[in-house]
């Protein structure tokens, strides 16, 4: 099918890692590509769960994500603890402008640090630093999750103009 979308700029492309946010550089439609893990609830101040959610333990230091089961990308492979990492772990790497600095505040750069997949749907944070709202970075940019399967299949440079069925 066919995606048309009205925008206030151009976005730098498809690719989460290219864009360091914001509705009007991409944000929106990268969005709605990718979705994101949670959304922010402005009226109840809380995190609402779309393709998982998040439990701290008593200091923010630890978080963990916990997916929900049988979502599968555009190209059929599954959403799990892996594709996350993947993707999280990409966006940590030097060059992209993805939300980087954030995530490097809190986690390690060594995503073996900072990252541990304790089953197919479940990933745990550790955090350098105590962050109670450490999953806001997931209700935009780092939320935006794509099959690394089809990431791998089409190369970095094509994934940024078009990633085919990654969302």
């Amino acid at each position: 099918g066919t995606l048309t979308i009205a925008t206030f700029s151009n976005a730098a492309g498809l690719d989460p890692t290219k864009l360091a946010g914001g509705g009007t550089v991409g944000g929106m439609e990268n969005a709605a590509i990718y979705d994101t893990i949670v959304s922010y609830d402005a009226s109840t101040g809380k995190y609402t769960p779309r393709t998982g959610d998040f439990t701290g333990n008593a200091d923010n230091t630890v978080w963990t994500l916990k997916l929900k089961s049988g979502i599968k990308f555009g190209d059929g492979t599954d959403y799990n603890a892996e594709a996350v990492k993947f993707v999280v772990s990409r966006e940590m790497k030097e060059g992209n402008s993805s939300p980087r600095g954030q995530l490097l505040n809190f986690l390690d750069a060594d995503p073996e640090k900072s990252m541990k997949v304790i089953d197919p749907l479940t990933l745990q944070f550790t955090l350098k630093l105590a962050w109670a709202d450490f999953p806001y970075l997931f209700s935009n940019v780092a939320g935006w999750i794509y099959s690394p399967t089809q990431f791998q299949k089409v190369g970095a440079e094509k994934f940024n103009s078009d990633p085919g069925p990654a969302g």
